[in-house]
């Protein structure tokens, strides 16, 4: 109590909803250390701290690719273990890097993904892609505009994959829309 106020009054504070999936992302998996021989739990199986940006030849929906990329820095970036993609800054995402560790098939890819509130004056669509050698994995389309969404997508692996395989990430909406990809992991 501050002397001769009486009392302290402070507004409610509401919790901030925002950090909600990484804080459920971060709950799940317990044992040994995350990428060990011996780990039970899962394994990653890329790091958003390696994407690169892939050129007009080598993007896997190059219809989707606008005359003109822009995505300076700020717009793709990695927070917490967590890729964040901002597509006011960023008006299209194409970016690749290669598998630091083999994945076999049978194994399973646990890919977790949101965004906030997806608005555009005119209906559109927004889509999302994860291609491993070539093969399309996940693939997220939402209408435009939708609600904000949370899931994680599980894709069993249908095929071997060694390291150095090329892993593409597509991302493409209309707007000035939010979207968040968790850690991508490895459950054998």
């Amino acid at each position: 109590m501050l002397a001769g106020s009486g009392s302290l009054s402070l507004p409610p504070m509401r919790p901030p909803l925002h950090l909600l999936p990484i804080v459920l992302l971060s709950a799940c998996g317990a044992g040994a250390p995350v990428g060990s021989p011996d780990a039970a739990g899962p394994l990653p199986f890329l790091d958003h701290r390696a994407w690169n940006p892939v050129g007009a030849e080598a993007d896997a929906f190059p219809a989707h690719r606008p005359e003109t990329v822009d995505c300076p820095e700020g717009g793709l970036y990695e927070s917490l273990g967590v890729l964040e993609v901002e597509m006011n800054i960023c008006n299209y995402v194409s970016v690749a890097q290669t598998l630091g560790q083999p994945a076999a098939s049978g194994e399973t890819l646990h890919f977790p993904l949101w965004h906030l509130q997806l608005f555009h004056p005119e209906p559109a669509e927004a889509h999302l892609a994860l291609l491993v050698g070539g093969d399309l994995l996940v693939e997220y389309v939402a209408p435009i505009p939708s609600p904000a969404h949370i899931e994680t997508r599980e894709v069993s692996l249908a095929r071997d994959y060694p390291a150095g395989t090329m892993v593409q990430l597509h991302l493409h909406n209309h707007g000035e829309n939010h979207w968040r990809i968790g850690p991508v992991e490895l459950r054998r």
